[in-house]
């Protein structure tokens, strides 16, 4: 039986196969990973909590949610711990599949595509180029173009992969106000000196109809942890807190004692220096 080419990067399994050689020896070029690898307070924090797996992991993630919380300075049940970011991204297409239409920002993640075509959205692309530089307003016209009782849907990254534009919220802002639901995908925002013109977490309390979805698999080169969360509205979270199984988030990523590292101000400066 020969293996199917894997549509998402970093499949080692996959490649190593193909290559006849053991995973370990492939440089993986892929998947957008930190090439530096996790800092020891993470491995560390692993290695203390091994014994949590022998009892059921706190299936609201409490602690983990109440650290992201202080750091992000916002209310814990305004977070959403995930099995990744992948898995959040498939419930926030599930709402996005609710509206008449979804915008899709393209060339993309394809695994938006996937989920939103597993809930049969009807999606329309925005393509965007290099030239682009950020521009979106002929996006909020496509949206301002919308028949008064039809609604819309959006979803983009920022950082945006893979063109490497970043938005800034001055451009991102219009736009929001013209959707009916904006899911943000901010994996890559880590990898910003700062933030504070870009990320549109400060603007989540403002805006009922906005998610940010964050991964720490790419900056904290944590890939086969599985650890994700979203920042929205307690009304959208619970719905899909409802959706998934029970247990999504394990007992090493749920517990207490991932407060030792999540979010302790550890940033790419400080691990090359």
């Amino acid at each position: 039986m020969s293996l199917l080419r894997p549509q998402h990067g970093g499949n080692l399994a996959w490649a190593a196969a193909q290559a006849g050689c053991p995973s370990p020896e492939i440089l993986d070029f892929s998947a957008s990973i930190n090439p530096l690898g996790p800092p020891q307070s993470v491995l560390s924090a692993i290695g203390q909590h091994l014994g949590d797996i022998c009892s059921y992991p706190d299936p609201h993630s409490t602690a983990l949610r109440q650290r992201l919380g202080q750091f992000h300075q916002v209310p814990a049940d305004w977070i959403l711990v995930g099995n990744g970011a992948a898995e959040l991204l498939t419930w926030a297409c599930r709402s996005l599949s609710n509206l008449d239409q979804t915008y899709l920002l393209t060339p993309a993640f394809s695994d938006y595509l996937r989920a939103l075509r597993a809930f049969q959205a009807d999606v329309c692309t925005y393509p965007i180029a290099v030239e682009t530089q950020g521009d979106l307003n002929s996006l909020r016209q496509m949206l301002l173009a919308n028949p008064g009782s039809s609604t819309a849907g959006l979803l983009l990254n920022n950082p945006h992969n893979p063109t490497g534009q970043v938005f800034q919220k001055g451009d991102l802002l219009p736009v929001l106000e013209r959707s009916h639901l904006t899911i943000a995908d901010e994996a890559f925002m880590d990898f910003l000196p700062s933030q504070a013109n870009y990320s549109l977490i400060p603007e989540v309390a403002h805006h009922r109809n906005l998610v940010i979805v964050r991964s720490l698999t790419k900056f904290y080169s944590i890939p086969g942890l599985r650890l994700g969360y979203a920042i929205g509205h307690p009304d959208l979270l619970h719905q899909w807190q409802a959706w998934r199984d029970p247990w999504s988030v394990n007992a090493l990523r749920s517990r207490r004692g991932w407060r030792h590292w999540t979010m302790r101000g550890f940033n790419l400066r400080r691990i090359v220096g």
